[in-house]
């Protein structure tokens, strides 16, 4: 898979100070040819001709195109030839603004005699991969007369003049479809939901790659700042060393280049607006022809635009609660030491929380407090995964629980954590399905008067009292007056008789 290269920006012209001596400009070709990036291959084997003198080599040439020589195996025998040498070449051809590669390794072999023989099939390993070939007869004549190459009164080694005054350079901009884009993952949100966005850079999979990095490091940060939103979480995925990846744009492959990756959780429902923002690339300029002395290609500067966009965030629906509740998709998972326990012991209760969203923004329940049943603050761990576009992970609250008073316990009435799902758009309440059974005496404190209750109970006694005298005094007032009656009664009586 080809990756992006980074380019040197105090040298971005590419100068090379080379001799103009050929076996020197060779060398820079060889080695500049295995730098580039790796290409859909077509690999095969080329043999020499059927007839040769018996003064010539016969060849086998393995051919590797768009792509390097990185492997190969033992190439054949053949009876009646001696096996000598294997050289390498490369060779660049431009057509209609496309270059092709060509890496080869070529076998000679000198025959020992005159006659016909005969190459047998055979196959050699490849990068990987078995090349076959039908094999043919080879017809070997009596030897030919050379003819001397005549050498100039001015290159009497078989050099160029080196003094002669090079001519001008041609280079060919090879023509590629490339874009930079920002990808959200979702264009439409709910308050806290989160939302991955990527900075990719797309170019079209038919050819050499030409664009090198420029100045990633300086970019990239004032590309974060312009489309980092206001008000929003951030998870970074903290992408190293970008590698390409092949994809479909329409009916057109792409090789695609993630350069920056996070996703942001906004913290109210106001709308995402991402700008426009730009990217520079370095773009490759290659030589028309291959003069040895002269730089074989050169960099331009290039500037690619991302288009704005806008991420809607929707307000969560109304909520019965005034805690904050996370948004996401959560489930619940605990563990207990032990269910049964004698008053004043204590055990271990584990409520870990896990799933997709914001993990670091998950708070521990709100737990009603009671004199029964006594929880200790909790210690609290978390664990953040980024993979692909999505954020997960696990939130855990590890609780000390004592119990003071006998008893059966529901701890779903006691820990209950809210959260809203964006995918069903519904509130969820997670509880865990545990019960204590406690069991022994009481340790609750007994309930002591305060003086502001005694002083209340000494007056509702007093109080009490007088009421009793009052109605005593009632009665003792109402026998003297049906007594004093009688009296009167019987005294008049008895006047009257006389």
């Amino acid at each position: 898979m080809p990756t992006m290269d980074y380019i040197d920006t105090n040298d971005s012209k590419f100068i090379f100070k080379a001799s103009r001596m050929r076996y020197l400009g060779i060398c820079l070709l060889f080695l500049f040819s295995f730098a580039g990036p790796s290409w859909a291959q077509d690999i095969h084997l080329e043999l020499g001709p059927s007839e040769i003198a018996q003064n010539q080599a016969f060849y086998i040439t393995i051919v590797v195109k768009n792509g390097q020589m990185k492997s190969y195996g033992t190439f054949p025998e053949i009876d009646g030839f001696t096996k000598r040498g294997a050289s390498s070449s490369t060779s660049t051809n431009i057509m209609n603004g496309q270059m092709s590669v060509s890496h080869s390794i070529q076998q000679s072999y000198l025959p020992e005699k005159q006659g016909t023989f005969t190459l047998k099939p055979f196959s050699i390993n490849v990068n990987g991969k078995k090349i076959s070939s039908q094999g043919k007869t080879i017809k070997v004549g009596p030897p030919i007369q050379r003819q001397r190459r005549r050498r100039s009164f001015f290159d009497p080694f078989g050099f160029d003049d080196p003094f002669r005054e090079p001519e001008p350079q041609e280079y060919i901009e090879v023509k590629t479809d490339a874009f930079i884009a920002i990808t959200p993952s979702k264009t439409e949100i709910y308050e806290g939901e989160g939302v991955n966005l990527a900075l990719e850079f797309y170019v079209a999979d038919s050819g050499p790659m030409p664009f090198r990095l420029y100045k990633i490091n300086e970019q990239l940060s004032e590309i974060i700042k312009a489309i980092k939103p206001n008000n929003a979480w951030e998870e970074n995925f903290n992408l190293q060393n970008p590698k390409g990846e092949p994809v479909q744009v329409g009916k057109k492959r792409f090789i695609r280049y993630r350069l920056f990756q996070a996703t942001y959780f906004p913290l109210n429902d106001e709308d995402i607006e991402i700008p426009s923002v730009p990217l520079t690339m370095s773009k490759l300029k290659f030589a028309r022809r291959r003069t040895f002395g002269i730089q074989s290609q050169k960099s331009d500067l290039k500037t690619f635009h991302t288009k704005a966009k806008t991420i809607k965030v929707k307000p969560l629906p109304p909520y019965p609660g005034d805690e904050a509740v996370a948004v996401g998709q959560y489930r619940l998972n605990e563990k207990i030491g032990k269910k049964k326990l004698q008053t004043g012991e204590s055990t271990s209760f584990g409520f870990s929380i896990s799933g997709k969203g914001n993990i670091a923004a998950i708070t521990p329940p709100n737990i009603p407090e009671t004199d029964s049943l006594n929880v200790f603050p909790p210690e609290i761990s978390e664990n953040i995964k980024r993979n692909n576009s999505s954020v997960y992970g696990y939130k855990s609250f590890n609780y000390y629980i004592v119990a003071e008073d006998p008893g059966t316990y529901d701890l779903s009435k006691k820990f209950q954590w809210v959260y809203f799902d964006p995918i069903r758009e519904k509130y969820d309440t997670l509880s865990p399905r545990i019960t204590l059974h406690v069991k022994g005496e009481s340790l609750s404190p007994k309930k002591t008067l305060t003086d502001s209750e005694t002083d209340l109970q000494d007056m509702a006694m007093n109080a009490n009292n007088r009421l009793k005298d009052r109605n005593r005094t009632d009665y003792f007032l109402w026998f003297m007056n049906i007594a004093l009656l009688l009296v009167i009664a019987f005294t008049i009586g008895f006047v009257m008789r006389k």
